[in-house]
């Protein structure tokens, strides 16, 4: 199982160092405007929501901040506190630093939200998501999925990604959290 999953994230890989800043760009664009449409825009204030960012090659969800903090909903980056993922809430972007893994996260686990049942979205990165069954190939560390194992944890789960990382083979064990569904720059997928 490890060997196929190791194979399936090396060729993923590749076909996301084959994207160039100006495609990134503007997939980034359509996956924001798909969140506000689909996902986002049915929230009301005051609901959270938690996002990533940072990784080369992944989505940028930056841009969305100051329409997300407009329409009064709140946002989240992880932090980290002995290997686990923290949301810490945001108000702005340029509270944001470069972490240690090159991902953007808040400065410190000051504004930490300490109830999860609070977050009513997590976009979650991935390097490969299937959109018939919910399975995530992560990049092998495993901090969504202890994550999402949290039993307090009742938010939508969304895959956020590019078109070329949806695949149908996603190999899976028990401990591998799956996701509710699914935005690229094509659009929403419900599971």
């Amino acid at each position: 199982m490890r060997t196929e999953k190791h194979q399936l994230r090396t060729l993923i890989r590749a076909q996301l160092r084959s994207l160039s800043v100006n495609e990134i760009e503007d997939r980034s664009r359509q996956i924001c405007e798909h969140l506000k449409v689909e996902i986002l825009g049915n929230l009301e204030e005051g609901d959270g929501i938690a996002l990533f960012g940072g990784l080369k090659g992944e989505p940028d969800l930056l841009p969305i901040l100051p329409w997300m903090a407009k329409k009064g909903l709140r946002s989240y980056f992880f932090g980290m506190c002995e290997n686990e993922l923290v949301p810490c809430e945001i108000k702005d972007s340029c509270e944001l630093k470069r972490g240690m893994m090159g991902v953007w996260e808040p400065p410190s686990l000051q504004h930490r939200l300490e109830d999860v049942g609070q977050l009513s979205v997590v976009l979650a990165p991935g390097l490969a998501f299937d959109p018939k069954n919910g399975a995530r190939l992560g990049r092998g560390a495993g901090f969504y999925d202890r994550f999402f194992s949290n039993p307090r944890l009742k938010a939508l789960r969304v895959g956020v990604a590019f078109e070329c990382q949806m695949r149908d083979d996603i190999p899976t064990e028990p401990h591998d959290i799956r996701i509710d569904s699914c935005v690229t720059e094509r659009g929403f997928r419900k599971i």
